[in-house]
């Protein structure tokens, strides 16, 4: 009959609409999935968004860092400015110079974070830029281990026991993987540093001596074991995070009438050379034109007085040197003088 054909077509309709519908959920759930995959690709610099922690969501989170991938956008660094075209040439002419200023191979600004389960460490696991991934093993004698944790991340980065190479080496290793380090409540392990600035700028970070660890060679094992060594060489991004995380000022205003002007001295560094020789005449016309605002920059007992100086620096001036690396504590509209 009539009624019962259009029952019928009624009866279809609905299967037809439920079926859409179930469709439709499935792809959002696919989407959903895939955004928290094993093997998630980021455009832009961020970490997977972490739940309040415990020991079951943080066996939960494990996946999301099986291999999580960061791409970080392109960029170059801006062209110097030369006191006239002889030194432009000097500079153009070094091969090594030119290679500095291009915009980096896609292969450098790639990240990566991996929390990794049961794994070892040795100090042949050098966590360089261009590390082995598979350089974190696991160890069937466990009497080699000397020492076990429950969650680590190494960073053993060469002669990043230094004050430059640390902030070269090391830093961008733990920006990159921050949130991630604290949640876990990861321990850093790190070669002892030969400058006391590198504690003290941890310790700016969050990192209390129960989260530093020191290398001493051997065998060291984790359950959970944080991989964070792919990590850009140099990055802006990273820089800037850097920097946020320490409580740099972006721009400070005031710098160009009130700012310091900085001489940083190289006669302290490890490996001598590349200093001015007529320092005392440089610093006395210094002194004489810029009065109170003039700090002879020769290292400081704190890492908190070297923040105070920076962090309002007019002018920085000085050898090429790990020195220089102080510029990061500086406004970006610092003038910065490299001889």
């Amino acid at each position: 009959s009539e009624m019962s054909r259009i029952k019928h077509y009624t009866q279809i309709f609905h299967l037809i609409w439920i079926c859409g519908f179930l469709t439709i959920l499935s792809v959002l759930l696919l989407c959903l999935t895939r955004l928290w995959c094993c093997a998630s690709q980021d455009i832009l610099w961020h970490e997977p968004l972490i739940p309040e922690r415990n020991k079951y969501i943080l066996e939960s989170i494990i996946p999301l860092y099986r291999n999580h991938v960061i791409i970080y956008s392109s960029f170059q660094t801006p062209q110097p400015n030369f006191i006239d075209k002889e030194h432009e040439y000097i500079f153009w002419r070094n091969r090594k110079n030119i290679d500095q200023m291009a915009i980096p191979p896609r292969e450098q600004l790639v990240g990566k974070i991996q929390i990794l389960i049961n794994r070892t460490v040795h100090e042949n696991d050098h966590c360089g830029w261009q590390h082995n991934s598979s350089f974190l093993h696991g160890l069937s004698n466990k009497s080699r281990v000397r020492r076990n944790f429950y969650s680590l991340c190494p960073l053993l980065v060469p002669q990043s026991n230094s004050f430059q190479h640390f902030i070269d080496g090391v830093l961008p290793k733990i920006v990159q993987a921050h949130s991630l380090i604290q949640y876990v409540k990861a321990p850093l392990l790190i070669l002892r540093p030969w400058d006391k600035n590198i504690l003290e700028i941890l310790s700016a970070l969050g990192y209390r001596d129960g989260d530093i660890q020191f290398y001493d060679g051997g065998f060291y094992s984790a359950e959970i074991m944080i991989n964070t060594c792919t990590t850009p060489p140099l990055h802006p991004v990273l820089w800037g995070r850097a920097r946020e995380l320490l409580h740099v000022p972006n721009v400070n205003p005031t710098v160009s009438r009130y700012g310091n002007v900085i001489l940083i001295n190289r006669k302290k560094a490890r490996n001598y050379g590349r200093n001015i020789i007529n320092d005392n005449s440089v610093i006395t016309y210094l002194r004489e034109r810029y009065s109170t605002r003039f700090h002879h920059f020769q290292g400081t007992p704190s890492f908190r007085n070297t923040m105070d100086i920076f962090n309002n620096a007019h002018i920085v001036i000085g050898c090429h040197g790990g020195g220089m690396y102080n510029i990061m504590f500086a406004p970006r509209n610092t003038k910065v003088g490299i001889l």
